[in-house]
């Protein structure tokens, strides 16, 4: 998948995670997971279109990672969505 088409996935990706993410309660852990993750995901995106890097607090993502894993287990379409995103993510950048 080339880098437009995996940062256009990311956009939509990125708003549904922020509009769940409204589903919880502001204090919450799921609160400040999914922000995060909809962060990662679009600094990612923009590093594919315009080259720019990431910063090095961003690289992982929060919703894979052992903080995220029992809210992951709660939404497993969006962490599907999230894995193919960053292994996408992670391929495209082995070729540039």
């Amino acid at each position: 998948m080339k880098s437009p088409e995996i940062a256009a996935i990311s956009v939509l990706l990125g708003d549904e995670i922020v509009q769940l993410a409204a589903q919880y309660h502001v204090k919450s852990d799921e609160h400040d997971i999914l922000p995060w993750e909809a962060d990662i995901i679009r600094a990612k995106s923009k590093d594919l279109v315009e080259n720019c890097g990431r910063i090095e607090n961003i690289k992982e993502s929060t919703l894979l990672s052992a903080w995220g894993s029992s809210l992951a287990a709660k939404i497993p379409n969006v962490v599907d969505r999230a894995k193919y995103f960053h292994a996408s993510y992670s391929n495209a950048r082995k070729f540039t």
